[in-house]
């Protein structure tokens, strides 16, 4: 504990001279950029240190925020070929607005580190269940069960005419599939079925063949679904998966992340081609393997880092449009946000609030187009400068989810683990997105678990379903 102390305080200093120097040498984009990488170097490495492990919520949060926020300054500093530099950010704003951005996402960095390595810390006597490693197991199963039961069938129908739509009329007609008619109404169900695939996944902890099986599967089907041009929401269950697998199911060794390391580095080019040929008309599998070439010619590493990097457009935008075009808005979006948990609002009311859930809106219309989130741009939005203070409550907030995570494992806590990993896909997605992405699925899911967990076994198909699983579950060690 006193070295934890001690090593917080030497990178509390660290940063604060990082920030000085770079607050005098202002024009300097170089420098930024490689102070920034050696900040989150620095950054992962105390909360590795302090969470005594390397895969952890914390962790896999700020290196995405980091891709998200600094991969084109990356590009841009250590010489790139940039055949894409036209369309860069920094091409299309002054160097002013792109320095202050990204100085206001390395402070942020900072303080979101502060608060991470300082969540709430939970008492072994807290929260304990009475049910037993097996019993417990087979609950989350059935609870799971029963949503994939009413939450599937709409999912891969969803998917499916996605991946017609984006075959037969490029990516952009996707966006038509979920609008309107009965689609509107199936795509509430089908949002639920990959977060009850993660609780299917962690019931089946002690039985690595059927989990392994299980995680394959939901992979490779993440993986052909990309292919509509939807990779943010299925990479992010991949992450979500493959965190639960190699966290409960299987302990990653050196032979491990070695394949993985190699599979990632495919699966990089594979998301990144997926960037390219979406853009176009129509989706062959000659036209996919042509820019899949392409993107191999052109680096996988500089075309991720061109791909994702762009989120730093938002938070220039939020720097450049508040309060100039539209005012501060105070801290009202965390507020008013949770209007969203409603499954339907009325129109007015929807109106009113569009803004507060989607702050990109407050830009000039000529902005917004293809434009996404950033919780940085969002703070910025909210409390200006300021912001990079209050991001340590976002970091303080991450940190408690990860030690309630661990918490749940070690006391085999397995439905806060389940709900914990239903909030987990959001809370990466909210890098670059809004936060009211947070609410609703985790609102909804957490409530109807909780339910079935305390009183499912007054109904007879819960029951049963139950009484099925706790045959076939295996105990830890058996």
């Amino acid at each position: 504990m006193k070295k934890d102390k001690i090593l917080l305080i030497l990178y509390v200093v660290l940063n604060l001279l990082i920030l000085s120097i770079i607050g005098i040498c202002n024009q300097n984009f170089n420098l930024v950029t490689y102070f920034s990488l050696l900040q989150i170097i620095l950054s992962i490495l105390l909360i590795s240190h302090v969470n005594k492990r390397f895969l952890s919520i914390p962790i896999i949060f700020l290196s995405l925020s980091y891709l998200f926020h600094f991969g084109q300054s990356i590009i841009i500093s250590f010489g790139f070929n940039d055949v894409y530099a036209y369309k860069s950010v920094f091409s299309t704003s002054s160097l002013g607005l792109y320095m202050q951005a990204e100085y206001f996402a390395m402070v942020s960095h900072f303080f979101v580190t502060i608060g991470l390595v300082n969540g709430k810390q939970f008492l072994h006597n807290y929260m304990q269940f009475k049910k037993e490693d097996r019993k417990s197991l087979s609950r989350i199963a059935t609870i799971a069960l029963i949503v994939i039961s009413v939450s599937i069938l709409p999912m891969l129908y969803l998917d499916f005419i996605k991946l017609l739509a984006v075959i037969n009329s490029g990516y952009l007609s996707t966006y038509d599939t979920y609008m309107s008619g009965i689609n509107k109404y199936l795509s509430f169900f089908a949002q639920f079925a990959r977060p009850a695939i993660a609780m299917l996944l962690i019931s089946h902890k002690n039985d690595t063949k059927r989990a392994t099986i299980l995680y394959v599967f939901a992979s490779l089907y993440l993986f052909l679904v990309m292919l509509s041009g939807d990779r943010s929401t299925n990479m992010i269950y991949f992450i979500t998966y493959s965190f639960i697998y190699f966290r409960l199911v299987k302990e990653l060794k050196l032979k491990t992340i070695l394949v993985l390391a190699v599979g990632g580095y495919f699966l990089l080019g594979f998301v990144s081609t997926i960037s390219v040929f979406r853009d176009g008309s129509s989706f062959t599998l000659d036209s996919f393997i042509y820019y899949f070439r392409h993107r191999s010619n052109d680096g996988v590493f500089y075309s991720i880092l061109r791909e994702f990097g762009g989120t730093i457009k938002t938070l220039v935008y939020s720097i450049r449009f508040t309060p100039s075009y539209s005012n501060y808005n105070f801290g009202l979006t965390y507020i008013l946000s949770w209007f969203g948990v409603l499954p339907k609002l009325p129109d007015f009311l929807s109106e009113f609030l569009i803004i507060h859930f989607t702050f990109t809106r407050s830009f000039p219309a000529t902005y917004q187009g293809s434009l996404g989130g950033s919780y940085l741009g969002e703070l910025y939005y909210n409390f200006g400068w300021l912001g990079c203070i209050m991001s340590v409550i976002v970091g303080y907030f991450i940190g408690s989810v990860n030690n309630l995570a661990e918490f749940s494992i070690k006391k085999k806590d397995w439905l806060i683990l389940s709900l914990i990993m239903v909030l987990f896909p959001s809370i990466i997605l909210w890098v670059r997105g809004y936060f009211v992405e947070l609410l609703f699925k985790f609102f909804w899911l957490s409530l109807f678990s909780i339910y079935l967990y305390k009183y499912g076994e007054r109904y007879a198909i819960f029951r049963w379903i139950l009484s099925k699983y706790e045959q076939t579950l295996k105990p830890q060690g058996e």
